[in-house]
């Protein structure tokens, strides 16, 4: 009798710790477009600097993961951005990407919601950096 309580607890501490893995929103969820929908996107490093080039197609990829929503204000944040990224769909869809200690930021102004990723991106900057 004890064996099977001891495995029936087991169990439960097992379902429990794989029932608390985060679920997370798709980029189609969060930004209201897929990557074959992008058209264009240019990049920059800071908010305060005019000059943009382009984003590279082969980077679409790392936007495309999984999101969560948050409550604080993005604006507190995006001064430390990494990179900023600009997206524009073929639909006329405009979302702006804030890479921030390798997280990425976007704010949704039609769902009034900001999602952050939920891991780490593992982009890398300097190849970026160095298409410009």
């Amino acid at each position: 009798m004890k064996k099977n309580i001891l495995i029936l607890i087991i169990f439960f501490v097992a379902f429990g710790l794989t029932s608390c893995k985060k679920e997370g929103i798709s980029l189609s969820e969060a930004a209201g477009f897929e990557i074959k929908d992008i058209e264009s996107a240019v990049c920059n490093t800071s908010l305060l600097q005019s000059y943009m080039w382009e984003f590279d197609k082969k980077f679409y990829s790392h936007l495309d993961i999984e999101y969560e929503i948050i409550d604080s204000n993005i604006s507190e944040r995006i001064t430390d951005t990494s990179l900023i990224v600009y997206v524009k769909t073929y639909d006329d869809v405009s979302r702006t990407f804030y890479f921030v200690d390798d997280y990425i930021y976007l704010r949704n102004d039609n769902k009034n919601t900001t999602y952050v990723s939920i891991k780490k991106t593992n982009i890398d900057y300097s190849k970026i950096y160095s298409n410009n």
